[in-house]
């Protein structure tokens, strides 16, 4: 890290070096946290598309085993 480097080689005092290393502190949980989120919605994403393929495959099948409702629910994703 730069801010190290800086506070080592005495380019900046103390009370910077910790004020900025707070700062990126913070700076940094939270990046790590959105891209924790992001993760996770890809995650959900995934299981949907796998879902839908599954679906698509055996489209015929789960035509013929559904109830009306499901019909309408799988004529609606078809037929947008």
């Amino acid at each position: 890290m730069k801010l190290e480097e800086r506070f080592i080689n005495e380019e900046i005092p103390l009370d910077l070096y910790k004020k900025y290393n707070e700062k990126y502190n913070l700076e940094e949980q939270e990046l790590k946290q959105q891209v924790g989120n992001y993760i996770e919605i890809s995650s959900n994403l995934e299981i949907a598309i796998k879902k839908g393929f599954k679906i698509a495959q055996n489209i015929g099948q789960v035509w013929v085993s559904s109830d009306f409702d499901n019909k309408t629910k799988l004529q609606k994703l078809v037929f947008p």
